[in-house]
């Protein structure tokens, strides 16, 4: 009789114990439910979204108009119909951003209909001055677009759908205009080596004559030792110039 009112006792302990972990898991879940329901309700107000212009103005250091702001499964914040309005010439537009945890550490970051025009002045200096990396590119290669992207890509994978870039001189002639740009790069590990694999894609590119090649693409890797391991590419069709190229093409 003892031996058994002594199994009852600790079997009941454990028990109890059992009962205060689920109790406290089931208090932290609720706790973390409502912490997301409500970022879901601040967001859509009109003081949550004047935050996110906040902080995006900080960035950008340039005002931010944001018309419509929520959050989406599976809880990626998402903004739209974005406009930044630069104090220095050119302009950048976004109709929806997408940003939200992604795998292998990265944050993902999705743009649908991003529209910048970069403007050069009499000098050669390109603005606006947070874009005037992007300045040249046109002149460039694959491997400076991988160039480009080494600061970031470690933290974020970004995708750009049906975007469009415009390259414009002082007297407000285009340069260079790309429409109907796909972009994206993203970590990816072959053989037990880790790559970003860029994709890259125009719907049409036309040159400051008037000339149009359409619908470039290319597929490559980048990894430790080689900033351009080419998968795939498609050549532009058409009479005009198509870019970026590959080092050692034909220009």
């Amino acid at each position: 009789m003892g031996s058994s009112d002594g199994n009852s006792g600790l079997r009941m302990t454990g028990e109890g114990r059992g009962g205060g972990l689920r109790r406290a898991l089931q208090v932290w879940l609720v706790v973390l439910i409502l912490l997301l329901v409500t970022g879901a309700i601040v967001v859509r107000l009109d003081g949550g979204r004047k935050l996110i212009c906040g902080f995006l103005e900080k960035r950008f250091g340039a005002p931010v108009e944001i018309g419509h702001s929520r959050i989406a499964w599976p809880y990626d914040l998402v903004l739209e119909n974005i406009r930044v309005e630069f104090h220095e010439t050119g302009s950048l537009s976004v109709a929806e951003l997408r940003f939200g945890l992604g795998g292998a550490a990265a944050r993902r970051l999705v743009l649908h209909n991003p529209e910048l025009v970069l403007l050069r002045d009499e000098r050669g200096t390109w603005a606006p001055q947070i874009f005037s990396a992007l300045g040249t590119l046109p002149a460039g290669s694959f491997h400076d677009i991988t160039e480009l992207t080494k600061p970031w890509r470690n933290r974020i994978s970004l995708r750009v759908t049906d975007g469009a870039l415009r390259w414009m001189d002082h007297s407000g002639e285009i340069m260079t205009e790309v429409n109907g740009l796909r972009f994206a790069v993203r970590p990816v590990k072959l053989l037990n080596r880790e790559y970003f694999a860029y994709e890259w894609g125009a719907y049409v590119i036309r040159d400051s004559s008037g000339l149009s090649a359409g619908d470039p693409y290319c597929l490559w890797l980048a990894g430790a030792y080689n900033d351009y391991i080419e998968l795939e590419r498609r050549v532009a069709a058409g009479p005009g110039r198509g870019w970026p190229h590959i080092e050692g093409d034909e220009q």
